[in-house]
């Protein structure tokens, strides 16, 4: 992973860490990945009981 990647991951978990804290939900991972020439942004989470679409809205 290039350092500018790792940087971008990185910087996301820490900032949405306290967020899913404050939501009972825990950070699985976070990935940074070209994809069919863009760039994505994959945000894993999870909590007891799981997580509804409502939750990420």
């Amino acid at each position: 992973m290039p350092v500018k990647t790792e940087q971008i991951v990185d910087t996301v978990s820490r900032l949405i860490e306290p967020v899913f804290d404050e939501m009972g939900m825990q950070l699985v991972d976070v990935e940074y990945v070209s994809q069919g020439g863009r760039w994505v942004l994959r945000i894993y989470a999870d909590r007891p009981g799981g997580i509804t679409l409502d939750d990420c809205a």
